[in-house]
């Protein structure tokens, strides 16, 4: 689970449960957990709460914009992921096995949703955490994302990391095996080879057609 822990003059959004709109789906390759001992492909979602707001410069401009929290995960939509369980209560209903052979989690990109965030304490921090993404209440109205699509996927977009990609992710992407591979190849003249063997996605994942029921929010 990703942690906003509070620094300098920053506090983490407050615990409760808000109105949310995904706006960042962001593919970070596959990342060496010590803790494990294991690698495994991730991804970030990154949400905005609408009702908490921030004021932000941006281009020299002063902006008024929902706050934002992210969370990362394991790419699986095993039943006892997190990812898989997030998408299974967000949605509303369980995948059907068509889709488990190959979502694409590019279709969460707009999608709305209830979180809800608690807070822990450590060391005398405060960490906010993201503890449920769940399906609107029905009859809740839509909202549009504030902020700008943040989408990056090394499968479709190899290693062009889009500008407005958070310096945070960046250094993670930089830190994938696939990056250290193709840096390494290159150091050994054989970049090329690398870029195609790792422009695709390790799990094999296939983009399916979505269901068709208003109901489902993607």
């Amino acid at each position: 689970m990703l942690m906003a822990k509070k620094t300098g003059d920053s506090t983490p959004i407050e615990a409760g449960t808000f109105h949310a709109v995904c706006y960042m789906m962001c593919d970070i390759g596959t990342q060496y957990s010590a803790y494990y001992d294991k690698s495994s492909h991730k991804v970030i979602i990154g949400w905005e709460i609408p009702e908490l707001r921030i004021e932000v410069e941006r281009e020299g401009e002063k902006l008024n914009l929902p706050r934002v929290i992210p969370r990362i995960y394991t790419l699986s939509l095993h039943k006892k992921s997190n990812l898989g369980q997030d998408l299974v209560s967000w949605r509303g209903q369980p995948f059907t096995s068509e889709e488990e052979k190959g979502f694409d989690i590019h279709t969460v990109l707009g999608a709305n949703c209830l979180l809800t965030i608690v807070h822990t304490e450590k060391d005398g921090s405060t960490y906010a955490n993201i503890a449920a993404v769940t399906k609107l209440v029905k009859g809740m109205p839509k909202k549009e994302p504030e902020n700008p699509i943040i989408k990056y996927s090394m499968e479709e977009d190899g290693w062009n990391v889009p500008e407005n990609v958070y310096d945070w992710i960046k250094d993670k992407i930089a830190d994938s095996m696939e990056v250290k591979a193709v840096k390494k190849a290159a150091e050994n003249d054989s970049l090329a080879v690398t870029q195609e063997k790792y422009g695709q996605m390790p799990d094999g994942s296939v983009e399916t057609e979505p269901v068709d029921n208003e109901d489902i929010p993607f």
